[in-house]
């Protein structure tokens, strides 16, 4: 397991805000907050899959699931926090590569009759879904295609890596002091402020610098053989 997280020599112990973890037996010290209501391992560590996910506070926990390959020209269009628009390929479209983002979480009963972000925290799944035709011309069109979408695959899987989980660290920590009045209001407060902070982000850090990278300066284009990748 790799953390940037406090490591106390005295102790050998790695402290996550809500408990300390035991490296050398990849325990944690103490049981989870949030009890067996996610798993009856009350000692598990992501879903005990440290190799694509994280866990910075021993709350929230990022996923990075693998890429879904969609044969369809019909698109949808959206991170799955709100709607979703759909629209059909134009004749020049060969495939599309959206992001998606799904963000799981409970509100919690606390003190005085609030509610709060429970300590299970927020769950984040990550993935890019790449829309391609049912068929194309050529088997060799087909495979270039496919090369190229991985290109948007990539740039969106880095975002990820770099500046999403970090940002959605930062929204939780926040999120996990704040108090509401309803259970309702709780979760719509929360999913908008994911929704407010990692959209803008990825649209403007990671989408458009993808589009323009590879698709309007030609290096895309089939027919522009001494621009291919």
């Amino acid at each position: 397991m790799f953390s940037a997280k406090y490591y106390d020599i005295e102790t050998g112990l790695i402290y996550f805000g809500y408990r300390y973890y035991i490296m050398e037996i990849g325990r944690w010290l103490t049981r989870d907050p949030m009890e067996d209501r996610d798993s009856p391992n009350v000692n598990l560590f992501v879903h005990n899959n440290p190799i694509t996910s994280i866990d910075w506070l021993g709350m929230l926990t990022w996923n990075n699931n693998p890429t879904m390959w969609t044969v369809s020209t019909i698109v949808s269009r959206g991170l799955s926090f709100g709607s979703i628009r759909r629209w059909e390929f134009t004749p020049s479209d060969m495939a599309m590569t959206v992001p998606r983002m799904r963000i799981n979480f409970d509100c919690c009963p606390c003190a005085l009759f609030f509610w709060k972000l429970c300590p299970s925290g927020i769950t984040v799944n990550f993935k890019s879904q790449v829309y391609i035709r049912p068929s194309y011309p050529s088997a060799d069109e087909e495979a270039w295609v496919r090369r190229c979408e991985m290109d948007h695959v990539t740039d969106y899987t880095d975002w990820a890596n770099s500046i999403g989980k970090p940002l959605a660290e930062e929204t939780e920590k926040a999120l996990s002091k704040r108090l509401w009045w309803t259970q309702d209001k709780c979760g719509t407060d929360i999913r908008n402020a994911m929704q407010e902070a990692m959209i803008p982000s990825i649209v403007v850090e990671a989408m458009l610098p993808s589009i323009e990278k590879h698709d309007r300066s030609g290096r895309h284009d089939w027919y522009s053989t001494n621009k291919r990748p």
